[in-house]
């Protein structure tokens, strides 16, 4: 379908048009709104309107097969009677069959096409107390059903007294009284698209997830990285209060950072690091320059953590709440070690410990091989430069010695 001119243009009685797919047929529609925009106050299109927009159509061109108009007033039997037998006669002449629906018809649609609803604004077009259920309404509460299961995905795990409540959220939204969040969750209140984007952001939801019913629950960059410096200047632009390097424990360098904004939302990225060897050189770029850049007094915390690979994907993919997993527990060193390339402080047998001696080792080979001239040195040196690491200084990687520690100190790469 497509609009066909604009408000003020000679239109042919139709504001939209286009082919039906099933049936091949040729649709215009014209689209009359009445009174203040309320469904339940409008006044009714009058059968004189629907004779005048069905003589305009005539004109349009291609030739149409079906003109439909939709009105925001209600359903009208009477519209409905006067659309038939206009249809009867324009099909004795060989013309388009006529139809004529009422906001109500319009919100019975809106139930198979929700993101359709939300996208426009239309989520609580009309008020759940008239005595007939709405598809608005029940869009409002299937939301509210969302919200109420990310809460209670935020407090999984939680202590009594470290639980989120609807005071403190509400008040951490800049809501002036937490019964309105109350009625969010129950779907009663009309509530703006944009409000629930804010609400969503706030709290670190995916807001796909809360308006549509689409994707996961919680938030993933949904950028896809190719290098240490995009993944940088995404993070850096969270302001993150605590950065978490989650690896899985399992036979592989799988690895993803999580971002705690503030006591609320997290930010998960999409991908880091990988098994590629070029990837891990830069995932160990990309560590070393947060943490010359955040681990201060003031800044943000850098801590890492391993997950077993089923809580590993779940936080992966935002099904939970990532500070279900990273809000507590033991500070895992890898993460410094990895930013070192400390193999010798790697100690143990398990799966992550080898995986992380493996990775080290690659890491020093490519590190090697960018010291001196390359078809690719100039992509690289401005990571290397960027993480503090020297640069044009060829060694062996067996031999490559890489004592600066994660010092702050500027490094003269020309000299």
């Amino acid at each position: 379908m497509d609009l066909h001119g604009r408000n003020g243009q000679p239109q042919s009685g139709v504001d939209v048009s286009g082919v039906d797919q099933r049936t091949r047929a040729q649709v215009g529609i014209q689209c009359r709104g009445r009174g203040d925009g309320s469904a339940w106050t409008n006044s009714r299109l009058t059968q004189k309107d629907l004779r005048e927009e069905v003589a305009k159509a005539r004109s349009f061109y291609p030739k149409l097969d079906v003109f439909v108009v939709l009105t925001t007033g209600p359903n009208d039997v009477r519209l409905k009677k006067a659309a038939a037998e206009i249809s009867e006669r324009q099909a004795r002449d060989g013309s388009f069959e006529v139809q004529v629906h009422g906001w109500d018809w319009i919100e019975g649609h809106l139930s198979e096409h929700a993101d359709l609803a939300v996208r426009y604004g239309l989520i609580a077009v009309a008020s759940p107390d008239f005595h007939d259920a709405t598809t608005a309404s029940t869009i409002a509460k299937q939301i509210g059903s969302r919200l109420a299961t990310a809460v209670e995905l935020m407090n999984d795990r939680r202590s009594v007294n470290e639980r989120f409540t609807l005071q403190s959220i509400s008040k951490h939204l800049g809501f002036p009284d937490w019964r309105k969040l109350e009625a969010i969750i129950e779907g009663r209140p009309d509530v703006s698209a944009s409000e629930l984007v804010n609400v969503a952001r706030a709290l670190g939801i995916n807001e796909q997830w809360l308006l549509e019913g689409k994707q996961t629950p919680f938030l993933v960059d949904p950028e896809d990285y190719r290098g240490a410096a995009e993944q940088f200047d995404s993070i850096q632009r969270l302001n993150p209060r605590r950065i978490v390097f989650v690896r899985q424990s399992e036979d592989d360098f799988e690895s993803i950072v999580a971002a705690e904004i503030d006591h609320f939302r997290w930010v998960t990225s999409s991908h880091v690091g990988g098994t590629g060897k070029y990837q891990l050189l830069e995932y160990c770029c990309l560590i070393r320059r947060l943490y010359r850049t955040f681990d201060h007094p003031g800044a943000c915390t850098l801590q890492g953590k391993h997950l077993e690979r089923a809580d590993f994907m779940r936080l992966w993919a935002g099904d939970v709440y990532p500070g279900t997993f990273l809000h507590w527990g033991h500070n895992d060193h890898w993460w410094i070690d990895f930013a070192e390339l400390a193999t010798g402080r790697v100690e143990g047998t398990s799966d992550s410990a080898r995986e992380l001696r493996e990775a080290i080792r690659i890491a020093r080979v490519v590190l090697a091989n960018h010291q001196g001239p390359s078809e690719r040195d100039g992509w690289m040196r401005t990571q290397l430069v960027h993480a503090g690491m020297p640069v044009n200084e060829p060694k062996s990687a067996a031999h490559y010695p890489l004592d600066l520690g994660l010092s702050r100190d500027r490094i003269d790469v020309d000299g």
